[in-house]
């Protein structure tokens, strides 16, 4: 989008004839003086191009629709480390295609070299004549022009003054001594009204008159002259800053310049004047006559202040012959009162024409034609404006203001702007942070920064070696912009990670620092060289990671140990760098941030690889991507520069080919999602020489959040989802939208009396709306781990945005309601971190025999015991639901094409990005609990359905980033936002930290046992040869008497196999449902040279029904189905050997009979053990018990739970393999008092021989 101003409004357009058409709108298609402004973000600025070739372009854009323009060049003073800005004033003439004469062009400023003295007086250099409007004859058909003699009644010189003869008696209408009076030439046409003319050598106006005109001089005779002229109105322009500088102004300058025009080309000679008429009193005169050849805008006045004028009643200063004269008001002017000046300037009333031929005077005739006739150059009339030479005058001091406002700028920011001197310290520094191991260094000017923009926080945007340190030190009172004047951060690569150092210089209150750090951290060790410190996982309660301190009153360095230990041993024994830093040292006196990446293409992080896979540059060439930020004096700009260094003279060429290319490609992409990044491409240059690519582009003093934009842009697109989003046919509706309405009471129905829809559910206790209970308690290697869960259903005003409630443990405590918090080592920390609530689900329910929907809201916080807290010690956790309602809600609309939009309503920023037609890919940042829900409309203003979203936190940045599909095609989003949020707080306490029991939808019966007595009918039996695979189709299949395997997967990598294969059989064999009556063993593996190597891997197989149900205690298989169907997966099992061709193995089916009892008492965490494994209750949820099983049970027929009474309160033990990993889960409808184990005293087996052959 372009936009300009013409008379204070704007005319915008999105390209240049869109411009002008819309000018040509504005001004009714009439011939007028127009000036352009390109604006920039700051009002009245113009907007400054970056190059000739720029220039040229706009040009060739307004001339190809028929507009002219004039351009006006600042030439840099150092081209060689400045680029050249061009500053435009450009003015329009519209072009009139029905008159057959050419349109005269209109220029508002050009170039005038300056005129030697000794040069001929010719129409090229001669000083311009002058002379007032008023002295200009006006057609006889415009009475309003014509005013009455004005007489002073004395001769002068022998000649007609003010309307009398020589002598000074007769009133002469028509001439005296051979030259027009009082409105009459000498041919006796009306000439206007002449209040003075003078004749003789004409000198060059002297601008001190202005200074001098404010000066009464004392009452002289008339000095002797010979003719009389008109006083020239001298402008004085106050020096203003350019910003201060506004387009009114400007505009008023150039209307004031054009009304003083037909003066400068009518009259013939020029004196020095010494009285300066008062600018309103000229306004009105020149109005009154109508004379002037523009209208003059109402902005005039504005321009009007600056202007220096006399006294009205200054007498005559003292002249010398032929040279001076002071003209004297006419009656007509000293009887109009301000309030007619007024009424005669009206613009609606001025309709002022052009001065033509035949109003001049025969003598003004004539000398104009002498003029022309002379040899004048043609490139020298192109380059100077013969009629402008009071508004020349004007623009330099205007050029003379915006240097000594600019100067002053740069004086008072010449700590910004001056290179400063590096210490020798610093040097140390930097030679000590560049070991081997370092891959990327940053350095920033903390002072200058400040100075370059002291509202903006520099450490917001420099990595934390924790999160919220800085701002955690800034609200304890340690100010790190004040303290900090040059701040470091190298990035290490060991051991396959990185690792940081931050490295701080200035003046600190080291005490102060170390009681912050002990307050706030872990510490793990206290001494004079530093501080070791952590924090606590909140999931594993590790500390991790470890960090170290070493603070001085002038400098503090921070990171992991062993890189702060080698950084303070470096800098003591002042090491030589072990990284080339030549380059990157060059800018570092002037830069206010440098940094430098070595070597990309070996880091052990592969983030900077895939960035540049992005602009298809490989890493491997690159020696090393310098960036810096380095202000500049003149024109003040800040200077963002990058290079990318390598030895590949064709890498470089090709790089920078494809850096243009992806910057020309940015413009239509990048910046359609962030526009406000458009001038950055428009702006940037690439150049190259044989190993460097480099950019440079020119920035404001806002760099710091600029790079910050920018840099989220261009993350935001290599790290976004794949903006193609699936292909949607047809279009769904959103059954049940949403309702959000202004709420009459915040006061919400408690959990108790809500509807419970959820059955996956059990609360054990509630608070307001909320209900709470244990969803699962499982042991880890960390310790005992508790679920806690939260639900609430049918909240009002919930969005599938909404974000606004979150859980807090406050306590734990014992069976006394003692606090086991204190006793524990630390990870407390963890245990009441706060837990967002924030997952909103919809669903169905029967009631009444008819489908409900309601939505639900979901959260889980996640408790790990301190270790030496049993979960049998706890008596209670307690904590605290906190929410934000919305009592108030705002909606607002955004219509289609989306990318690119924003919004910023109730602190909430959104940001919608390019995506498919049925997708909304938007980023969300603020105050997020105030974003509801965000609906995708269609044509009709309908909410679409939605089939698929992602949210995730922005890994770059603060919010989130959201997709959602529709089914359908989107034509506008709806955006809902809380207008008005609540505060409300609900306290809660669980008692029992078991998971609830659930009682059971059906009851199993124990499946059939497979015995001695069934095994002859498996031997008979074959494969079945009629499967219908359910996911896909086997690499190969193998049969083992009546198994087939249909093998999927078979990998043979780095020392280990991994077998994934599925089972069949008919389903008429009695094996279903049963814990060890299958197994595969692999006993053989054969190499390439045919020899066979022993190993032992088995696996356990749960056959299962491929189809049916459980119908009165009965399974009822599908008779489409007849087969049983097992899993097979062995994963990361070890292979010695690396050419392994074949595994050989068997197919066991095992007849057990005869069970023995065993019977362990119920506890959480309890284990039994056998010859060939271990069964261990790792994992308890609501209503079911889960036993990992390590090594083999092949003699394991049942698992069973038992109350006080010796009764089974369990369902049938089921066998299950997830990842390579066997469990038995058992369902309880309580809490059971005992486990029992059955296993087989008497077992059977019948083997199947199995080979599977490595496929190449």
């Amino acid at each position: 989008m372009y936009k300009l101003t013409y008379k204070g409004q704007f005319v915008d357009g999105f390209d240049t004839d869109q411009v002008v058409g819309n000018l040509a709108q504005l001004l009714n298609l009439k011939p007028k003086a127009v000036r352009l402004a390109f604006l920039s973000e700051r009002p009245s600025v113009i907007k400054m191009l970056d190059s000739p070739s720029e220039v040229e372009r706009w040009c060739a854009a307004f001339q190809e629709a028929g507009v002219y323009l004039d351009v006006v060049g600042v030439d840099s003073p150092d081209a060689s480390s400045i680029s050249d800005q061009i500053e435009l004033e450009l003015e329009l003439h519209q072009l009139d295609f029905t008159d057959d004469e050419p349109d005269e062009r209109l220029y508002l400023i050009r170039k005038a070299p300056a005129m030697d003295a000794a040069e001929p007086q010719t129409f090229a250099n001669q000083p311009l004549a002058t002379r007032p409007i008023a002295d200009y004859p006006v057609n006889e058909n415009q009475p309003s022009g014509a005013k009455a003699a004005t007489t002073n009644g004395s001769p002068a010189n022998s000649h007609a003054v003010n309307g009398h003869d020589a002598k000074g008696k007769t009133v002469n209408g028509k001439q005296a001594n051979g030259s027009a009076v009082n409105g009459s030439h000498q041919n006796g046409k009306t000439n206007g009204t002449h209040t003075s003319i003078v004749t003789g050598t004409a000198e060059p106006i002297d601008v001190s008159a202005a200074a001098k005109a404010k000066k009464s001089a004392p009452a002289a005779k008339a000095p002797e002259v010979k003719a009389s002229v008109a006083e020239i109105p001298l402008t004085e322009v106050k020096e203003t800053a350019v910003h201060n500088l506004s387009v009114a102004q400007i505009d008023a300058l150039a209307a004031q310049q054009l009304v003083d025009e037909p003066v400068a080309e009518q009259i013939t000679e020029t004196v020095q004047a010494e009285t300066a008429t008062d600018a309103k009193k000229t306004a009105a005169q020149q109005a009154a006559t109508k004379q002037a050849s523009v209208k003059k805008v109402a902005a005039q006045s504005a321009a009007v202040e600056n202007v220096s004028s006399a006294s009205e009643d200054a007498p005559v200063a003292k002249v010398s012959p032929g040279q001076q004269f002071v003209e004297q008001p006419s009656p007509v002017d000293e009887a109009l009162d301000e309030r007619q000046r007024e009424e005669l300037f009206d613009e609606e009333n001025l309709d002022i024409p052009q001065v033509d031929d035949e109003w001049l005077t025969e003598e003004e005739l004539a000398l104009r034609e002498a003029q022309l006739a002379e040899d004048v150059d043609d490139e020298l009339h192109e380059d100077v404006n013969f009629h402008k030479s009071h508004f020349v005058w004007g623009m330099l001091v205007i050029l003379l203001a915006i240097i000594v406002t600019a100067g002053t700028i740069l004086w008072l920011k010449r700590s910004s702007w001056t290179p400063v001197s590096v210490a020798p310290q610093e040097l140390k520094i930097n030679d000590a942070i560049a070991s081997s191991s370092l891959f990327g260094l940053l350095h920033a000017d903390v002072d200058r920064l400040q100075l370059l923009s002291p509202t903006t926080d520099v450490f917001a945007h420099f990595a934390e070696p924790k999160p919220g340190f800085w701002d955690g030190l800034t609200k304890a009172g340690i100010d790190v912009r004040q303290q900090v004047n040059d701040a470091w951060l190298g990035v290490y690569g060991q051991n396959g990670q990185s690792k940081s150092l931050w490295v701080l210089q200035g003046n600190f209150p080291a005490d102060a620092w170390r009681e912050w750090l002990k307050k706030n951290y872990i510490i793990d060790s206290d001494s004079p060289e530093g501080l070791i410190f952590s924090t606590m996982d909140e999931y594993t309660c590790e500390k991790s990671p470890v960090l170290s301190a070493s603070i001085s009153n002038n400098q503090i360095a921070l990171g992991a140990p062993e890189l702060v230990a080698a950084f303070n041993g470096r800098l003591q024994a002042g090491a030589a760098a072990e990284r080339n830093l030549e380059t990157w040292t060059k800018g570092y006196n002037n830069q206010m941030i440098s940094a430098v990446l070595f070597q990309p293409g070996q880091l052990p992080e592969g983030s900077a690889a895939m960035a540049l896979g992005k602009l298809s540059l490989a890493a491997e060439p690159i020696q090393g991507i310098y960036l810096g930020l380095e202000p500049k004096s003149f024109p003040p700009a800040v200077e963002f520069n990058a290079i990318i260094a390598s030895n590949d003279q064709q890498f470089i060429a090709d790089a920078s080919n494809k850096l243009i290319a992806a910057t020309s490609v940015a413009k239509t992409t990048i910046a359609t999602d962030w526009p406000e990044t458009l001038p950055f491409y428009e702006r940037m240059k690439i150049a190259h020489d044989t190993n460097q690519v480099r950019a440079s582009l020119n920035m404001d003093e806002q760099a710091l959040t600029s790079l910050h934009l920018w840099s989220s842009s261009l993350l935001s697109r290599a790290f976004g989802v794949d903006n193609a989003a699936p292909v949607v046919d047809g279009e769904r509706l959103e059954t049940n939208p949403a309702q959000f309405v202004t709420l009459p009471s915040s006061e919400l129905p408690p959990f108790a009396t809500a509807k419970h829809f959820n059955e996956a559910f059990i609360a054990q206790t509630s608070s307001g709306p909320f209900g709470i209970g244990i969803r699962t308690v499982e042991q880890t290697d960390q310790g005992v781990e508790i679920n806690l869960d939260v639900n609430a259903f049918n909240l009002p005003n919930l969005g599938k945005e909404s974000d606004s409630v979150a859980l807090r443990i406050t306590d734990i405590v014992d069976h006394q309601d003692q606090s086991l918090i204190p006793a524990s080592t630390g990870c407390a920390g963890g245990i009441k971190q706060p837990s967002n609530v924030n997952l909103v689900y919809q669903g169905n329910a029967m009631e009444n025999g008819q489908a409900v929907s309601f939505t639900g809201l979901q959260g889980a916080k996640k408790i790990i015991l301190p270790a030496g807290i049993a979960l049998t010690s706890v008596g209670a956790v307690k904590g605290v639901i906190t929410q934000q309602l919305p009592v108030d809600v705002e909606r607002v609309n955004l219509n289609g094409p989306l990318a690119g939009k924003t919004i910023d309503t109730q602190g909430v920023q959104i940001r919608f990005l390019s995506s498919g037609p049925s997708r909304l890919y938007f980023q969300v940042s603020g105050n997020t609990a105030a974003l509801l829900q965000v609906n995708a409309l269609n044509e009709d203003g309908k909410p679409l359905a939605s089939i698929n979203a992602m949210r995730g936190n922005n890994f770059y940045d603060a919010g989130k980033t959201i997709s959602i599909d529709y089914q359908g095609k989107i034509a506008a989003a709806e955006i809902i936002v809380a207008s008005k949020l609540e505060n409300k707080k609900y306290e809660f306490s669980v008692a029992r930290l078991f998971p609830p029991a659930k009682p059971f939808l059906v009851e199993k019966s124990e499946p059939v046992r497979l015995t001695a007595t069934a095994l002859p009918a498996l031997e008979k039996d074959s494969p079945p040869n009629d499967v219908v695979y359910p996911y896909q189709s086997p690499k190969q299949t193998i049969a083992a008497g009546p198994a087939l395997i249909a093998l999927n997967e078979l990998n043979l990598v780095g020392g280990h196999f991994s077998l994934l294969a599925d089972v069949y059989t008919r389903s008429s064999h009695p094996l279903a449902g049963q814990l060890s009556a299958v197994r595969l063993v692999i006993s053989e593996i054969e190499d390439s040279a045919g020899n066979l190597h022993s190993v032992n891997h088995q696996m356990p197989i749960a056959m299962e029904h491929m189809g049916g149900g459980w119908v009165n205690g009965k399974y009822e298989p599908d008779p489409a189905r007849p087969w049983l169907r097992g899993q097979i997966e062995m994963r990361e099992r070890p292979l010695e050997q690396g050419d392994a061709v074949a595994l050989w193995g068997k197919m066991v089916f095992l007849a057990t009979e005869d069970p023995i009892s065993i019977k362990v008492p119920f506890q959480f965490g309890m284990q039994w053990n056998s010859n060939e494994g271990v069964l261990k209750l790792r994992r308890w949820e609501a209503g079911r018990l889960v036993f990992d099983v390590e090594g083999n049970f092949p003699d394991l027929m049942a698992v069973k739970a038992l109350d006080d009474t010796g009764t089974v309160v369990s369902q049938p033990a089921e066998l299950r393999t997830s990842f390579g990993k066997n469990t038995i889960e058992l369902d309880v409808k309580q809490i059971p008092e005992t486990i029992e184990f059955n296993l087989a005293r008497t077992q059977k087996p019948k083997e199947f021989p199995v080979e599977i052959r490595v496929l190449q």
